[in-house]
């Protein structure tokens, strides 16, 4: 997924469930857990999701923001895709 949701977290959902059978209740019912067969869904797709959330930097509305450079002064936090700085996040964990 490269394309911003504009916050909407059904939409985000909706392809999530999509993608693999351990996510096909997603989100309903309040379940947003990630354990068993969710978690070994995800694994070995870090790199993708890191290349995905750089691209969403890149292609930042504000046109000041890059995943190189950082987000621009332009740029509010709040009004910021949430999932633009996943990358920096996984980046960490590996570091761990």
């Amino acid at each position: 997924m490269t394309s911003a949701e504009d916050g909407s977290s059904a939409a985000v959902h909706t392809k999530l469930r999509s993608v693999d059978p351990a996510y096909a209740s997603f989100g309903r019912n309040g379940d947003k857990s990630v354990t068993g067969a969710r978690t070994r869904a995800l694994l070995g797709r870090e790199g993708a999701a890191m290349r995905h959330a750089r691209r969403l930097v890149d292609h930042c509305p504000s046109g000041a923001c890059t995943a190189a450079g950082g987000h621009g002064a332009s740029c509010p936090p709040l009004q910021r895709d949430p999932s633009t700085d996943v990358w920096r996040l996984l980046e960490a964990l590996r570091a761990c």
